[in-house]
């Protein structure tokens, strides 16, 4: 007869008690692991916690949560959430698994989504973002396409608001390029006219995607492109809620700044999808060069440019893209939507041209053909900075009646543009005052931030402070002094 199994250490014994309160494991499969467990690793803490995680039975994530004795979160309704995905302003998306059988849920065979979560006291304390996260819910019904991630199904258990989408293994363009650098010119051209797939589907259905840039578009395994995040999109045309916060409005501009198209800013709700194409050429201008067409400086600073100014050349920055081709970005990126390539099929049609369909690899297929285990190893191995994930629902909201500009901003929004070649009729439209590229920013829509030239105030400080007063003070009673002294003798 084999001897009793040890006893659990005090630490472990609240550690498994936690996990029983997890609900992330049965009650007959935990009791099992305890049985398998012996020796030294019921007494050592890390070393169990370490062996359970090993099992399967757990993903680090989690089990970081259960040893801070954490048990809450890490289950919603039949969605075990695995390890985060990435952070933004509306809350969290988790890797989570589908635990209910094959033929109730709508996600693939592994059970596998991204998981997207509105935390319930913003629900409750921010009425604009569960208007928004309603909203995006909708907007997400609207589109079924290879190019945009897909919608499995939304809705709230226990007044939590969620949305589970189509998990893509891979990494952002944002992450492809910080990492590895610009992208090949045949590599981007194709890539980018499968993004101009995507946005000709959802502006076929009148949806306006207004936040397209590196960090919502994904590159998959076989580097096929996969547009996220509808958080800031609209439809052409309809009824707009009365609070600008939520979809923008005259004084609230909403996107990123890096990759806004100028018009975006003026009419955030007015827009069409030659705003998208603007941003998609700002995109592509990143992925041939590394950075924005204006990097640095305020956002406020990022708009007037996006106005007014023309970033420098593709090709002085990047010598090996063809003349050509720098000329197609330039035209996707035309300061005026009437300049641009006026469709997104027009967009996919010129960039494949430059793209080498044959060197395409077949598309990706569901995250059900990786093993489960695989993609979460895959993910806990990645670091992560403490509460600093890519940005997943990204906004920037302006209020611009409660902002000014600064004297250096108020100069900057006054120089003219940068000097171009422009047509004859882009000169008319110039002359005529039609051309959205000749307008400023207007003084009111300043950031509240934004340092102020001090060099008046600080001159005025100098002139009036005590070190410089009270010596003159003293030197005029001096004289002052002298001279009465003088007359009194002369008057002797």
């Amino acid at each position: 007869m084999s001897p009793p199994p040890l006893p659990l250490s005090p630490e472990i014994q609240q550690l498994v008690s936690t996990v029983q309160k997890s609900r992330l494991i049965s009650a007959d499969d935990f009791a099992s692991l305890l049985d398998r467990a012996s020796g030294n690793l019921r007494k050592d803490f890390d070393a169990f916690s370490d062996w359970l995680v090993k099992q399967g039975a757990f993903t680090d994530y989690q089990m970081s949560r259960l040893k801070q004795g954490t048990y809450q979160g890490l289950v919603l309704g039949h969605y075990h959430l695995l390890s985060p995905l990435g952070k933004g302003g509306m809350g969290t998306v988790f890797l989570a698994r589908d635990i209910r059988s094959p033929e109730k849920r709508t996600a693939p065979a592994s059970g596998l989504v991204a998981l997207k979560i509105l935390p319930p006291q913003k629900a409750r304390s921010e009425d604009r973002a569960l208007a928004r996260f309603l909203r995006e819910i909708n907007l997400n019904k609207q589109v079924n396409h290879p190019h945009l991630t897909r919608m499995y199904e939304a809705g709230a258990i226990q007044n939590v608001h969620y949305i589970a989408m189509q998990y893509v293994r891979g990494k952002t363009l944002k992450d492809v390029i910080t990492t590895n650098g610009p992208l090949p010119i045949a590599d981007a051209a194709r890539f980018f006219a499968e993004v101009a797939d995507g946005l000709n589907h959802a502006h076929e259905r009148g949806l306006i995607h207004r936040d397209i840039k590196p960090s919502n578009i994904m590159v998959t395994p076989n580097l096929h492109a996969k547009i996220l995040d509808l958080g800031l999109a609209m439809m052409e045309n309809e009824e707009l809620p009365d609070d600008k916060t939520i979809v923008g409005g005259e004084g609230y501009v909403v996107g990123t700044m890096d990759f806004i198209a100028p018009e975006q800013i003026g009419t955030p709700t007015g827009v069409d999808g030659r705003a998208d194409l603007y941003a998609l050429g700002c995109t592509l201008y990143y992925t041939l060069t590394g950075h924005p067409p204006f990097p640095g400086g305020t956002s406020v600073e990022k708009m007037k440019k996006h106005l007014n100014e023309y970033p420098p050349l593709i090709t002085d920055l990047n010598p090996t893209v063809p003349v050509e081709f720098a000329k197609l970005v330039e035209k996707i990126m035309h300061k005026v939507p009437e300049g641009r390539l006026q469709t997104a099929i027009i967009a996919r049609e010129a960039l494949a041209r430059w793209g080498n369909a044959t060197t395409a690899r077949p598309m990706d297929v569901e995250a059900d053909a990786n093993p489960t285990e695989e993609i979460v190893l895959d993910l806990d191995s990645k670091p992560k900075e403490s509460n600093n994930f890519f940005e997943s629902i990204p906004v920037s909201i302006f209020e611009a009646k409660q902002k000014k500009h600064s004297k250096k901003a108020k100069e900057t929004a006054e120089q003219p543009p940068l000097p171009s070649v422009p047509s004859a009729e882009d000169q008319k439209k110039a002359d005529d005052g039609s051309d959205a590229s000749q307008r400023k920013v207007k003084p009111s829509e300043g950031a509240p931030d934004e340092p102020q030239d001090e060099t008046e105030p600080k001159r005025d400080r100098i002139l009036f402070s005590p070190v410089v007063l009270i010596p003159a003070i003293l030197f005029l009673l001096l004289l002052l002094a002298t001279g009465i002294a003088g007359l009194i003798v002369l008057l002797r």
